[in-house]
């Protein structure tokens, strides 16, 4: 049964969002895809930068996907942020995978906006195990997370992590084993353009 945690008005967990079954599934779903090197976006367009990042990742557009989880996680998304409402998840999925020696440095998630102005704020981690050994998220802002020790989260699978986009944070060293996560963004829309709650 998923159980939510708020941990702060922009962080939140849900713990056991995922079952291990789905979650076994989006490992080797993203596997038989196959990972490549991911890239940072800069304002001139994506780059390779190790230095900052260093882990693999799989593109993955999904519609269905997102349709299917939206249900589950409306429970638990706030619905309203100023003249803002939720209206879903982004499609485009990305699953990362880190080995040993591979992280994430510091920074904010960048905006994906729609042609009829859908907007994400909130990024979604869905851990898809907990094998590794450091692989925490870390969040810069610590007295914004006061109930999270040195400011981290460890990775539990099937575990989803909802946190404000622009909150500074970081995909610690994996020191052993191997971390799964998919990620989505919640997407929301300007009251009265189009009601769909």
């Amino acid at each position: 049964m998923p159980e939510l945690q708020w941990v702060s008005e922009d962080v939140f967990l849900v713990r056991e969002f995922l079952s291990p079954h789905e979650c076994a599934h989006w490992i080797a779903t993203a596997e038989a895809i196959g990972f490549e090197a991911a890239s940072i976006s800069t304002r001139s367009g994506p780059e390779m930068r190790p230095d900052i990042r260093n882990n693999r990742r799989v593109i993955y557009d999904a519609p269905e996907l997102a349709e299917a989880l939206w249900p589950r996680l409306r429970q638990f998304v706030p619905l309203r942020r100023g003249e803002w409402h939720a209206v879903g998840l982004n499609e485009r999925f990305r699953f990362y995978k880190y080995e040993v020696g591979q992280q994430f440095e510091w920074h904010h998630d960048g905006l994906f906006k729609r042609e009829n102005g859908e907007r994400n704020f909130f990024t979604l981690l869905l851990y898809l195990n907990q094998d590794d050994v450091g692989g925490e998220t870390s969040f810069a802002e610590h007295s914004a997370v006061p109930q999270l020790p040195g400011g981290q989260v460890r990775p539990e699978t099937g575990m989803a992590l909802l946190f404000r986009r622009q909150m500074l944070h970081k995909g610690e060293t994996v020191a052993s084993g191997c971390k799964y996560v998919l990620r989505s963004d919640v997407m929301y829309q300007v009251s009265g353009v189009e009601e769909n709650l």
